[in-house]
Order: C-alpha cells, then structure tokens, then sequence
C-alpha cells in the first residue's frame, strides 16, 4: 500500500505530539510493515528527522498566503506517487485537499485537538479519525460530523530508552539537595492553553514545609516565557521552578523526575502524559476531555478541574507526603498504558481504516 502522509509544524518549537505520532507511525509503515510512505511537510525538526531515517520528504510552505505552492506540490507529488491514501494530520492540508484533490486521492484527516473554532474552514475529506473520545464527539457534536465519519484511535508511544549518562548528570544538577525530596515535570508549550500559570499558584499555596520537598523542572518554550518567568520570581520560585526551555530528549527528563504534571486547559489526547506512564511515572492532570482517558484516577494518576489551583495545590501535598502512592500508581499506569494504548495496536487499526477508504 502506498500512504502519503501531510501536515505542518511550527518550526519555531519542537515536535510536539503529533507531530511525534505521525514520525513513528511512518518510520513503522516503512520499515516494519513494508509499506511505501512519503510525507510533504514545512521545512523543520520533523522534516530533519524523516530524512535522516530515510524516508522521502516533499517539502511544502507553512504560509497560507503560498497557498497556490502548497496545493500544486500536493498535487504533483500525488500524481507521481499515486498513493492509496493521502493521511492529513493538519486540517488546513486537508480543506485544501478536500476541495482541490478529492478525486485524485481517499482522505483520512486525522484530529489531534478539541477545537470549537473556524468550523466553516473544517472539511473531513473522506473519513476523519479522532486521537480521543474527547476529540470524536466534539467533531460530531460541534462539527456536525455523520457518527459514521469518525473512529476513534488513541494515540500510542513508542518509547524510546533514556540515556543514563545523561540522566545521572541532571540528577548532579537537580538533586543535590536531601530535603528537595519530589522532583516534579512540566512538559509543553508555554502558551494559555498549557495552564502553567496554575502550577505555580499552587506551589505557593503549599505549606512551607511542603514547598521545600518539591522542585518542578519546566520542559518548554513559547510566547509567555517571559511573563512566566517573572510570574514565578515574583512569587518567590525561582530556586523551585527551573524554565529549561526545548530539552532533547524528553526521555532523559523523564526518567528524571518523579512525577508529571500537566495542568492543562483543553488537549487532543496528551503523548507526554502516556509517554510517562510507559516507564511508569504517573501524572497529576487536569480532568478534560482526552486527558481523562489517559488516568484512572486515584489508581495510576490524580485528577483535578482545570483553572483550580486549590485542588492542584492538596493533589501536589497530597503525594509530597505519599511517596510509596506515587510509586505504586506509577506501576499501574505502565500496566494501564501497555494494556490499552499498545502502538503495534494503533497502527493496526489505522491499517483497517486504510484498507477500509
């Protein structure tokens, strides 16, 4: 089977979980499954990465005001390609497609993100899949999606070990101290939809005895990285909250710290906090849709409402006291994630759909 994959990517961050997704599904359809894979994205970190691993790249521009250049390298590559299947990560490749290549070529769009704006711009192409429950009913319920249009497949990781000479150089930096006995990780953009600005809220309504036990290493960039940075000096964080910007790779930091922490105000279905959970480092998250999909509460991670910093302030003092709770829950979210969000399963069931167009 020939599968065309499309999308675009800020080149300003790093990847970020679709992004991640759609690599490790192509490198797998390639090289295990034996299928021929060609992707057209925007020159950057995704694009160095799929060459370097030799799959083909048709480079497409990001701007919408080249939107002429996008649609004619789509239309060339499909042409000389002749795929089964064009699959579109990004919604706006896929508007462009869905009225320009609809009839060259079966479109699946994939969505990664709850959303509720622009939905004249949304079309579907022949099938939609979702990487949440979350995400599939919003498509339905706001979009107006046909129930039959849409599959639901959760995201899955492919994890990758950490490299312990890495590690145990962060653990000389970020664990000199006996008393700071919780090391806490942020992963994301430093943007609203994030939360950040909660986390530290709720570090300082910690008791002192309690913000002494916890240091929060913050993996990530954007455009509140200033004011975020401000914010947490002026609340008397700076020798608790450590902004690390971009950080490769994530795995390393991971194996690092204790626990996650995601705070996040809306997401599609969050590969950081299954990414986590598969080397068994549980996660304090939001209860949002997709990422309440991805923790039992109370059982392999902690949820709280979004926007509450109370709620997260006692779920943070909660396990700064609980060490063994966050061991055991970190050992059933392995087992939770190995059980239900297997990557050898996702790509069989994007197979199905494949074959099903």
């Amino acid at each position: 089977m020939k599968i065309f994959f499309a999308t675009l990517h800020d080149p300003k961050f790093p990847m970020g979980g679709a992004e991640k997704v759609l690599l490790e599904m192509a490198l797998a359809l390639r090289f295990q499954k034996k299928h021929e894979v060609e992707v057209a994205v925007n020159p950057g970190d995704l694009s160095r990465e799929l060459e370097s691993s030799h799959i083909p790249v048709i480079f497409l521009q990001r701007s919408k005001l080249r939107s002429f250049e996008t649609l004619k390298s789509l239309r060339q590559a499909i042409d000389r390609f002749q795929p089964d299947v064009l699959h579109s990560h990004h919604r706006y490749l896929t508007f462009l497609a869905s009225f320009f290549l609809k009839s060259r070529v079966k479109i699946l769009h994939t969505e990664h993100v709850w959303r509720s704006d622009k939905m004249l711009l949304f079309q579907s192409g022949h099938f939609v899949t979702a990487v949440s429950q979350g995400v599939g009913e919003n498509l339905i319920k706001n979009y107006k999606l046909p129930r039959s249009r849409v599959r639901v497949i959760p995201n899955a990781v492919s994890v990758s070990p950490p490299h312990w000479d890495h590690v145990n150089q962060l653990k000389e930096k970020f664990r000199k101290s006996e008393e700071n006995s919780c090391l806490a990780l942020f992963v994301g953009r430093l943007e609203i939809q994030k939360g950040l600005i909660y986390l530290l809220e709720a570090l300082t309504a910690l008791s002192p005895e309690d913000q002494k036990k916890i240091r929060v290493l913050v993996a990530g960039d954007g455009s509140l990285n200033r004011e975020l940075k401000k914010k947490a000096e002026s609340l008397g964080l700076s020798g608790r909250v450590f902004f690390l910007g971009h950080v490769r790779p994530i795995a390393d930091y991971i194996a690092l710290c204790d626990f996650l922490i995601l705070p996040s105000l809306w997401e599609g279905m969050p590969l950081v906090i299954l990414e986590g959970a598969a080397v068994g480092l549980p996660a304090i998250a939001t209860d949002i849709p997709g990422t309440r999909e991805t923790i039992l509460p109370g059982k392999t991670g902690l949820l709280v409402p979004a926007k509450d910093v109370p709620h997260l302030s006692s779920a943070l003092a909660h396990w700064l006291n609980q060490p063994q709770e966050i061991k055991e829950m970190g050992l059933a979210a392995k087992k939770f994630v190995q059980e239900q969000f297997s990557f050898a399963g996702m790509l069989n069931r994007y197979e199905e759909v494949y074959r099903a167009l």
